[in-house]
């Protein structure tokens, strides 16, 4: 059940997840037959199953049931208090923010947040996931400068961490860009993206997910900013990222088409824009 667990977990943070929600449901059959107390096998694969259900199947119902049964082992097993409950709690706050039910999602993630700030202090790398829940709720409300304040924060807690987390890194950094481009402070949003893709090529993940919504707002705020020619050339290389990495007829590469036609249309040829 560990192996599969982690066979999931990897192929996750690879972007594969139909593959990972193979291994997570192998990982859910395998922790039911376990009479272990406590389950905690069994309830991170209820955990990553739940998640990946709604991400590959779009199963809300089931997503939202196997997340419940998670939180349900938690408390009956850890009680309400344990960084393990305080786990679900995120990640059930994570699924409420996917589906658009920003109330809930801020409500779970301020629960975990209580729970771990009193057991392993709030600037614990256990706590880093939460903060960035919290900004991106707060940037989904509109709420730049909180959020802004809350990523500066992590951002220094991570790069301080000896916990060298470079996927919450990049996530932070994408997140201060974003709001950055809605306060019109092009020159900041430049400048988180640059170290951004710093560590990306220095991973030689260039065709990561995460490498085409850099290239992405890099280009917005070039053009923005003026420098029209930098910016169509960061979306074409946006464009290549984005249909290596999910094929052509997904919904991120008809996003960076319809802003690199944009951007075509408004700065030269009006046909090669259409």
């Amino acid at each position: 059940a560990e192996g599969q667990y982690l066979l999931a977990k990897v192929a996750a943070d690879e972007g594969k997840t139909e593959e990972a929600t193979v291994f997570a449901k192998e990982c859910l059959g395998s922790a039911r037959l376990l009479e272990l107390r406590p389950n905690r096998s069994l309830i991170d694969c209820l955990e990553g199953v739940g998640i990946l259900s709604f991400l590959v199947e779009k199963n809300r119902t089931e997503a939202e049931t196997l997340l419940r049964e998670a939180l349900s082992i938690a408390e009956k097993e850890y009680g309400k208090e344990h960084p393990v409950y305080a786990d679900i709690l995120t990640s059930f706050a994570q699924f409420n923010k996917i589906t658009g039910d920003f109330e809930r999602a801020m409500q779970g993630f301020d629960s975990a947040m209580d729970i771990m700030g009193k057991k392993v202090g709030r600037g614990h790398p256990r706590t880093f996931e939460i903060t960035l829940g919290q900004a991106e709720i707060n940037f989904q409300r509109g709420n730049y400068n909180s959020a802004v304040a809350s990523l500066l924060e992590l951002k220094e807690l991570v790069g301080n961490s000896v916990f060298k987390k470079k996927n919450i890194m990049i996530s932070v950094l994408i997140q201060l860009s974003n709001n950055y481009l809605m306060q019109a402070k092009y020159r900041k949003a430049i400048h988180v993206l640059v170290e951004a893709r710093k560590i990306v090529e220095a991973r030689g993940d260039n065709q990561k997910a995460y490498h085409g919504t850099i290239l992405q707002n890099l280009a917005l705020a070039n053009n923005d900013l003026g420098e029209h020619e930098i910016s169509k050339n960061l979306y074409a290389k946006a464009l290549a990222v984005e249909e290596e990495h999910h094929g052509p007829e997904h919904a991120n590469v008809g996003l960076v088409l319809a802003n690199f036609g944009l951007v075509v249309a408004e700065h030269g040829d009006r046909s090669k824009a259409l």
